[in-house]
């Protein structure tokens, strides 16, 4: 999805600014207090891509949204390295009640 949003708006795509160092479980069976925990310290930034960082405005893009923890924590990441606005753009929200 990302490949394609980059394409027709002409931004540049970054698929590795972000890691995950660590693997973490599934996230289905907690509740949303118990996520943030699971996720705290979760991604890092690529000591490569430092300077793609640093006062730029980011898009974070993902396919569908639950609760937000994991975009969460992503741009918690992100703005600890300085980024500028973070925006979130997904395809999908899913609902408590869906």
């Amino acid at each position: 999805m990302a490949k394609h949003v980059a394409k027709y708006s002409g931004a540049e795509l970054k698929p590795d600014i972000l890691r995950r160092p660590r693997k973490t479980v599934p996230l289905k069976q907690f509740n949303r207090s118990e996520r943030f925990a699971i996720l705290e310290n979760a991604f890092e930034i690529n000591p490569d891509k430092m300077q793609d960082i640093r006062e730029r405005n980011l898009v974070l893009i993902d396919d569908v949204i639950t609760p937000g923890v994991t975009l969460s924590a992503a741009a918690k990441t992100l703005q600890q390295a300085g980024a500028g606005d973070i925006s979130v753009l997904v395809l999908a929200r899913v609902t408590e009640n869906a």
